[in-house]
């Protein structure tokens, strides 16, 4: 079997917090080390959900996806 014809995504959640740039520097540490070649960064997931979120709230964790994507994909 050609394992090279998958994608070996990693799935991960970012909160928009203190901690945040940490986690983005971790993750594309992680990635290169562990041969990522794709990242799914999701946000408002299980225990972080709180059903829908308001605008102002859902700004703040758009801010870290755009963040977390312009470094995993420099």
């Amino acid at each position: 079997m050609d394992y090279k014809k998958y994608h070996n995504c990693l799935r991960i959640q970012i909160t928009p917090d203190e901690y945040q740039d940490e986690r983005i520097d971790n993750i594309v540490d992680h990635c290169h080390k562990y041969g990522f070649d794709n990242v799914m960064i999701m946000f408002n997931l299980e225990e972080f959900n709180l059903g829908h979120i308001p605008l102002d709230k859902l700004k703040d964790w758009l801010k870290v996806l755009k963040k977390a994507k312009k470094k995993v994909y420099q």
